[in-house]
Formats: C-alpha cells, sequence, structure tokens
C-alpha cells in the first residue's frame, strides 16, 4: 500500500475514533480520566506483545528515556484532548487538533534546523488559518480564546511533541 492510502485510512479511522469518543465522553458521561486509562490501557494491550514478537527489543538507555518522554508527553495530550471533547463539539475541537502537522514543520524547524520551501510555509499557514475558521463559534465570527480553545491547541502541540 502506497503512503497516501495509509494515510487517507489512518485520517477516516481517526474520524471515527473522534466521533465514538464524543459519544462514549457525552452519551455515557463517561469521566476523562476513565476514559484516559481505557485508552492507554488498550494501547499497550495492542501494542506490547507486537513489539515482543516484532524484532531486538534491546534499546539504549538514551532510546528509552526519549520513549518515555515521549509518552508521558502523549499522555498530557490524550489528557487535554478528553477534557476538551467531554466540553466541545467534536466538529470544533477536530479541525484544532488537525494542526498537529504544523507544530511538528515548526518544531522541526527550530529544534532539526529543516528547511521548506515557501509553498510549505504558505500550506502551514493555510492549514492554521483554516481550521480555526473551521472551528469558530457559529453565533460568532471572532476566533475567542477560551479555555476550550487553548486546550485543544496545547493538546496539538504535545502530540507534535510526542511524534517528533
Amino acid at each position: 500500500m502506497s503512503w497516501v492510502t495509509l494515510s487517507l485510512l489512518a485520517a477516516l479511522l481517526y474520524a471515527v475514533v473522534y466521533v465514538l469518543d464524543k459519544i462514549i465522553l457525552t452519551r455515557y458521561q463517561l469521566k476523562p480520566q476513565i476514559a484516559i486509562a481505557v485508552s492507554c490501557l488498550t494501547t499497550a494491550i495492542f501494542f506490547i506483545p507486537l513489539s515482543l514478537t516484532r524484532g531486538n527489543i534491546n534499546l539504549p538507555p538514551a532510546y528509552i528515556l526519549l520513549g518515555l518522554a515521549a509518552g508521558v508527553v502523549n499522555g498530557l495530550a490524550i489528557f487535554l484532548y478528553y477534557r476538551v471533547m467531554a466540553r466541545e463539539e467534536v466538529s470544533r475541537l477536530v479541525p484544532i487538533l488537525s494542526l498537529t502537522p504544523a507544530f511538528v514543520f515548526v518544531l522541526s524547524f527550530l529544534f532539526l534546523n529543516e528547511r521548506f520551501t515557501a509553498p510549505i510555509y504558505l500550506g502551514i499557514f493555510l492549514i492554521i488559518f483554516g481550521s480555526l475558521l473551521i472551528s469558530l463559534k457559529k453565533s460568532s465570527a471572532k476566533v475567542k480564546l477560551n479555555l476550550s480553545l487553548f486546550l485543544t491547541i496545547m493538546s496539538a502541540v504535545f502530540l507534535a511533541l510526542g511524534t517528533s
């Protein structure tokens, strides 16, 4: 399968997860802390056997520490995600979370000295502008910096940090 097909499939699966998360948090009134525990446990149940059966797991201590740090940052991102998901409409949350790739570009520019072409910078700007535009409240034409918007942006930043 090509990377484009896999990326589209991943995006489709993420969309299903977002909708299921919203249903579970609102309809069944599951607390975000419980949702986080279930999410992390499910991930561990899936990936621990997979990693133990696939290849060498002898890693240098520095790699293990980086992996643990990425896990902590990712856990913080998930915590913020569930807090906002319990409060906001999923259609307003997801566009802001789509800023994660833009944050990865910024972080790779700052920490990895990666440089991009002008069209890529334009694309990053359009992603940011578009996600903010999509996330506007229906009743106003202004972007309000409320707690939910801030937490969602922080979740996207932490997701970018955890995957960079």
